[in-house]
C-alpha cells in the first residue's frame, strides 16, 4: 500500500481571493448597517444610509470582477466549475452526510469548490445582484427578504468552513488567504480526477 502524500497546491488566484474578501467585508458591513437602519433610534441615519449605499456599489464592483472570472477565468473560476456533473452529485450527497453527522462521516475529496456549496455560491452571486437592485430601486420588502437570506448564508458558510478545518485534513480557511490548499493524497482511495489535478 502506498504511503499517504501531503501536497500544498495553489488553487485560488489572487483575483478570486480579493473578490472573496471584499465581499466578506462589504456584506458584513451591509448586514450590520442594514440592521441598524431598521432600528427606530439611529444617530446620524443619513450618513449611515449613505455609507450603506456606497458599500452596495463596492459589492457590485466585486461582482463585476467575479462575473468576468466566471466567463474568462481559470478552470476552477469559471461558471462550469459551479455546476455539478454525475460525480459531483454523488460528492454532494457525501458532503451532506458529512454536515448532518457534524463531521463524523468522511469528508469527500474535492479540488476547488465544495461540491455541495458550489451551486449555492453561484446562486449567492445572483442574490447579491438582486439585493443591490432592490436597494437601488427602494423595493424595501424585497430588500428585507434578501437581507435575511444573505444573513443565513453568511452564518452557514462560516460554520461550514470551520467544520472543514476542524474535521478535515485540508485548509479551507487559510486557502482563502494564501491561495494554497493542503491535500492528503491517499492514492488508493482518492478520486482519480482530484488526484490528477493535485499531482499536476
Amino acid at each position: 500500500m502506498a504511503a499517504d502524500e501531503i501536497r500544498r497546491t495553489k488553487v485560488w488566484s489572487g483575483a478570486v481571493r480579493l473578490v472573496h474578501w471584499v465581499l466578506v467585508l462589504a456584506v458584513l458591513f451591509l448586514v450590520a448597517t442594514g440592521w441598524l437602519l431598521g432600528q427606530t433610534l439611529v444617530v446620524h441615519e443619513s450618513e449611515l444610509a449613505a455609507a450603506h449605499v456606497n458599500m452596495g456599489y463596492v459589492v457590485l464592483a466585486a461582482l463585476g470582477v467575479r462575473g468576468y472570472l466566471l466567463l474568462l477565468g481559470r478552470q476552477a473560476e469559471r461558471w462550469r466549475a459551479f455546476i455539478p456533473d454525475a460525480l459531483g452529485i454523488r460528492a454532494m450527497g457525501a458532503m451532506l452526510r458529512f454536515y448532518l453527522s457534524w463531521g463524523r462521516s468522511p469528508l469527500p475529496a474535492y479540488y476547488a469548490h465544495n461540491p455541495l456549496w458550489a451551486p449555492v455560491y453561484l446562486l449567492f452571486y445572483v442574490v447579491l445582484t438582486l439585493q443591490a437592485a432592490t436597494g437601488i430601486l427602494s423595493l424595501t420588502a424585497w430588500h428585507g427578504l434578501g437581507y435575511r437570506v444573505i444573513s443565513a448564508f453568511v452564518v452557514l458558510h462560516i460554520l461550514a468552513a470551520f467544520l472543514h478545518d476542524w474535521k478535515g485534513t485540508g485548509s479551507e480557511v487559510s486557502a482563502m488567504i494564501s491561495g494554497y490548499k493542503i491535500f492528503v493524497v491517499r492514492k488508493q482511495t482518492l478520486d482519480m480526477g482530484v488526484q490528477k489535478r493535485i499531482l499536476e
